[in-house]
């Protein structure tokens, strides 16, 4: 499979399962969370030296020192990791949350939901006149 292809399939899958992680309770999110957190913990030994295989091919092929040190997973790296996402299951969960709300001078009011701006149309509660033909 081509780089392009394998790229393309990634982002596809990605996407669908972010709708489905976003249809999951905050409990099971949060379990998610700590389970990637302690997963990284344990395995951390077959992480950096899986890592460090990356590094060596890196150099091989005259990756720069600073790309390589971006990559390296020290025990820093992966603390701060771990430490990031017990911070995110910690966090309240903002999914389906509406963040902000405008009335205008019309029956159009705009909301921002999780960074998507919603536009509502209010139904008239009163209708005066004969109804149309």
């Amino acid at each position: 499979m081509a780089l392009e292809d394998t790229i393309a399939t990634l982002a596809r899958d990605t996407k669908l399962a972010a709708r489905q992680v976003a249809n999951l309770s905050t409990t099971v999110k949060d379990r998610v969370l700590l389970a990637m957190a302690d997963g990284l913990l344990e395995r951390k030994q077959y992480i950096q030296e899986e890592n460090e295989k990356d590094l060596a091919a890196g150099r091989e092929k005259g990756s720069s020192a600073a790309m390589l040190d971006r990559l390296a997973l020290s025990d820093k790296v992966i603390e701060s990791m771990v430490t990031g996402l017990r911070e995110v299951a910690a966090l309240p969960d903002p999914v389906g949350e509406i963040s902000e709300m405008q009335a205008g001078s019309t029956p159009v009011r705009s909301a921002k939901k999780r960074g998507a701006s919603l536009r509502v149309a209010d139904r008239p509660t009163q209708v005066t006149g004969p109804p149309a033909r």
